[in-house]
């Protein structure tokens, strides 16, 4: 199973491209919210500019590596998801 937050507290952030859409960063914002909303736990927002570190939920096609073949992530189109 996977726990994104516990007891309001999270060790994800949200990850977003530096050059990032305005969908995209309202998509970012929107998880952030709604995460909050639901579990009172305040994810950051940060963009991929700035070095991996621990947890991460990645929003838009950033420049971590998602382990998934090129190839593939196309198959995803602008609404699929990984876990």
């Amino acid at each position: 199973m996977l726990f994104i937050t516990k007891n309001k507290k999270s060790d994800y952030r949200i990850v977003i491209p530096a050059d990032t859409t305005p969908s995209v960063n309202t998509a970012a914002q929107e998880l952030q919210k709604y995460i909050c909303d639901i579990s009172g736990a305040y994810l950051p927002i940060v963009w991929d500019n700035v070095p991996a570190e621990g947890k991460e939920i990645c929003v838009g096609y950033t420049n971590r590596d998602s382990g998934i073949c090129p190839c593939e992530a196309e198959k995803l189109g602008d609404e699929g998801y990984i876990i």
